[in-house]
């Protein structure tokens, strides 16, 4: 795989969960051999929406409860189907969950949150499975 720096966004409002999930982010890059990405944080719904349509993303992690009363699920409704392939779910919105699974998007339990968790995941995204 070449060696291109990949470009993350996070949307997520919650630092308590952004800060170590890009330190996550960042290890398990490090750990596939991979440049450190450039991650950028989008809190709200319009926000990631507007990121979203404007700069393509290689990976995108989408929280379900965000700020000013926004949901991960409004965000996915607003996108393309080829990022819906680029995002990862990471929630602890059980609805929203059961939404992912059902329509085959990758999700994750924030309450499961970890590099074994999060790694075959973003494997499968970047086609390194």
């Amino acid at each position: 795989m070449k060696k291109v720096l990949m470009k993350v966004l996070m949307v997520e409002d919650s630092p308590k969960i952004s800060e170590p999930l890009e330190n996550l982010l960042e290890e398990i890059f490090l750990e596939l051999k991979l440049p450190k990405p450039s991650i950028k944080l989008a809190t709200g719904e319009q926000e990631a929406i507007k990121m979203i349509g404007s700069e393509k993303q290689d990976l995108i992690t989408l929280d379900g409860n965000l700020a000013e009363n926004g949901h991960g699920i409004n965000v996915l409704k607003k996108i393309d189907g080829e990022n819906w392939k680029k995002t990862i779910i990471i929630s602890s919105d059980e609805f929203f969950l059961k939404f992912c699974k059902v329509n085959h998007i990758l999700a994750l339990d924030k309450k499961n949150l970890s590099e074994e968790t999060l790694l075959p995941l973003i494997k499968k995204i970047l086609g390194l499975e």
